[in-house]
């Protein structure tokens, strides 16, 4: 923790930012729609967000000076206790295939619950836990008649987006853990434990270039970032489309049964087959030319800009130079000749390809593949 004690917490936020446990996670939530409105609106530029540095929302200060937070600490409690009683849904019997469902528990055990169970077998740790010599023993495990019983589903360490292991390599996209509020000097840092803020960088990725896919992009995950942690499986078959970004099965908008299913199905399906995801078609672009005021100057947005070009530059990196200074080169950068070279080499986070990474079920046999998906619908 920041105060230099050591709790096991959950980490709330898909990179594991709300490392302070549930109560202080709950409350940053309320902080950011309204409580202690006047503390929360001094932390930052809330306009435009490049008015000034944030400065760090300060829980001390808040207990001592805000009643609002006072109050909403005091129920929080009761409110978490509630959240927690609340249980996935589960699939009726006669949507599951019964025969499936030995072989997609043992796919499971050999290949998930390393990672999506909160439970280990006896004897193993939480390293030797992915060796492969011990998928036996998980196999024993998941076997127990009482293996889900009060199971998370996801063991909630954090793994990095990048790693030469190919046990530990998530491989997903980068954007949500590069986020900034939660690092220290920053509005959330109390809200973050310091295990958190001294994560190192996993290292450096490849990544699609949209502007000349011939010239990939290679772009180091700075120290603080590049880390998630495995969602919950539980009621996964109700969940799709997947991934933390829902970029991989298509959305059906249909909430009942068949309609969860049919998203999950075709999810499933590009999981295991990462050549039928969109790819390339993932990246989110501008739909017909359009323009962005920049100051007194007009930029044109070309049609097929993808968006995050524009929207993952750090424009506090020009506001440090002086308000004249930032809009000049913010105007250069948007009308220059090699406009979108420019905007690559300022991008905080420089991965357009939506669906990629968490090939592991890539390798099983489509029987094997299969059965798993009838085993997860148990969830």
């Amino acid at each position: 923790m920041n105060d230099g004690t050591t709790r096991a917490v959950p980490h709330i936020l898909k990179d594991g930012a709300d490392s302070i446990g549930a109560v202080g996670a709950a409350l940053r939530v309320y902080v950011n729609i309204g409580t202690c409105g006047a503390m929360r609106m001094a932390a930052e530029d809330v306009l435009t967000g490049v008015g000034k540095d944030q400065s760090p929302f300060v829980i001390k200060t808040a207990e001592a000076q805000c009643q609002d937070f006072q109050q909403t600490m005091a129920r929080i409690p009761n409110a978490a206790a509630f959240l927690d009683s609340q249980h996935g849904f589960k699939l009726p019997p006669q949507y599951i295939d019964a025969s499936q469902l030995a072989l997609g528990r043992r796919m499971f055990a050999e290949n998930c619950a390393r990672c999506h169970s909160s439970f280990v077998p006896p004897g193993l740790d939480e390293r030797t836990k992915h060796d492969p010599a011990n998928k036996a023993k998980w196999v024993d495990f998941v076997n127990r008649p009482d293996f889900l019983v009060g199971n998370f589903l996801s063991d909630d360490k954090r793994y990095p987006v990048v790693c030469a292991d190919w046990r530990f390599n998530i491989g997903t996209n980068i954007k949500r853990t590069m986020g900034t509020n939660a690092g220290a000097g920053h509005i959330w840092q109390d809200f973050s434990s310091r295990t958190y803020k001294e994560l190192k960088s996993p290292g450096a990725v490849t990544l699609y270039n949209p502007i000349d896919p011939s010239k990939p992009i290679r772009f180091t995950i700075p120290d603080g970032h590049g880390y998630y942690r495995p969602p919950s499986l539980i009621a996964v078959w109700a969940s799709a489309p997947l991934l933390h970004n829902n970029s991989v099965g298509k959305g059906t908008s249909d909430p009942s049964i068949a309609g969860r299913l049919d998203a999950f199905h075709d999810a499933m399906t590009k999981m295991f087959n990462p050549a039928l995801r969109d790819g390339e078609k993932s990246i989110k672009r501008t739909s017909r030319d359009s323009t962005l005021q920049v100051g007194v100057i007009k930029v044109r947005i070309p049609k097929g800009t993808p968006i995050d070009l524009l929207a993952n530059v750090n424009l506090r990196a020009f506001v440090k130079q002086g308000k004249t200074a930032a809009i000049r080169d913010v105007v250069d950068l948007m009308t220059s000749s090699n406009q979108g070279e420019k905007l690559l080499a300022v991008n905080a986070a420089p991965d357009f390809i939506e669906d990629h990474g968490h090939y592991f079920g890539s390798r099983l046999k489509p029987e094997e593949q299969r059965a798993l998906i009838e085993f997860l619908k148990t969830f």
